[in-house]
């Protein structure tokens, strides 16, 4: 885990570099962006004013709109530099064809658009991704489709974010690093995530940082569903989120810091090799399901955790295993029907285990 790791942090390096790189050409090329300074248009259409969406970028004024008709082909990197900047799909299909789009100015709206570059939001706040498909046609150098980069106060919201390009597949759908906080991701969908780093890497939904927020998101065609690593991950909360079928790894897992209060409520992992690892930190498990999965329901190590209201169903090893938890709550639960058992605990001592519905327990594995 360490060494893939390290590997991730290098290539987000290198893409910060780039990002960095592009946001000096800019600022050699404009240097007016003040509202009163700045000259351009409020309203500009596309392609009927401008072919492609950078020169509608570049002559338009903070809290303009872009409107987008057709599919457009743009020819190099687009930068999105212009505060309050609303860019808009109209009619059938609206498309962007491209390498990858950067977001850097505060309050952007991207909406009702397909747009096939990797999407970047680096620097920022306050940026909206809406009703809107993201996708990518080849490796652009980003490790994940959509990415949100030292960026906080962000909304993404019904999205579809597609990680395959033909040849392979993205690291990441979905990927916020550990500088990124107060983030929130509603009724979006992350698919096609096998990344060139392997299985044990590669998620549909990465979500480092603090505070971030994850609600009613699903996680379809994946080597791990939805995932936080790192000393960052602080009271993050995923909601009403599923992760089914990944015949690699696991729908949920997390490694985290000993202050992290991880939140976990109506989520639903099936189908995969184990539903739920956590490891370290604090966290809360409510309302949730792990059924059918190949084999654990539930694999928690080392952490301070509440586990309540849950399932944990017809997996093919052990309902709810674990190892190093002490003095900590298990109520309401059920566990039935596992194949090896439905619940059991390891050097742990001191916890409350209260109100299940348990089919067998063991003393060891």
């Amino acid at each position: 885990l360490e060494k893939n790791q390290q590997k991730a942090d290098a290539e987000l390096l290198i893409l910060a570099t780039e990002i960095e790189k592009l946001r000096a050409e800019r600022s050699q090329r404009f240097h007016n962006y003040g509202k009163s300074a700045r000259v351009g248009s409020t309203v500009i259409n596309v392609p009927a004013d401008y072919p492609t969406l950078q020169l509608a970028v570049n002559n338009s004024q903070p809290g303009g709109k872009i409107f987008i008709k057709g599919t457009l082909s743009e020819p190099a990197n687009v930068i999105v530099d212009v505060p309050e900047l609303t860019i808009q799909g109209q009619g059938s299909s609206p498309t962007i064809n491209g390498n990858m789009l950067l977001i850097t100015a505060t309050g952007v709206t991207v909406q009702n658009l397909k747009v096939n570059m990797a999407t970047v939001i680096s620097g920022t706040t306050k940026a909206k991704l809406m009703n809107s498909t993201i996708s990518a046609k080849n490796n652009t150098g980003a490790i994940g489709v959509l990415m949100v980069i030292n960026s906080s106060n962000n909304e993404i919201k019904n999205c579809t974010i597609d990680g395959a390009y033909a040849g392979g597949s993205y690291e990441y759908g979905l990927f916020t690093d550990n500088l990124s906080n107060k983030n929130k991701v509603e009724n979006s969908i992350a698919k096609n995530t096998f990344g060139p780093l392997g299985i044990s890497a590669s998620s549909a939904f990465r979500i480092d940082g603090a505070d971030n927020s994850i609600t009613n998101c699903t996680a379809l065609n994946f080597s791990r569903g939805f995932s936080s690593f790192g000393s960052a991950c602080i009271n993050n909360q995923f909601k009403g989120c599923v992760a089914n079928n990944s015949i690699n790894d696991s729908g949920f897992v997390f490694i985290l810091p000993t202050q992290s209060n991880l939140n976990l409520e109506n989520c639903t992992a099936s189908g995969s090799v184990n539903g739920f690892f956590i490891l370290g930190g604090s966290s809360t498990v409510s309302k949730c399901t792990a059924n059918t999965n190949q084999r654990l329901g539930a694999l928690i190590i080392n952490t301070s955790v509440l586990i309540e209201k849950s399932t944990f169903n017809n997996n093919g090893g052990l309902g709810i295993y674990l190892f190093g938890v002490n003095n900590n709550v298990i109520a309401k639960n059920k566990a039935v029907n596992n194949s090896i058992c439905d619940f059991n605990q390891t050097n742990c001592t001191g916890n409350t285990i209260t109100d299940n519905t348990f089919g067998t327990s063991c003393t060891g594995l």
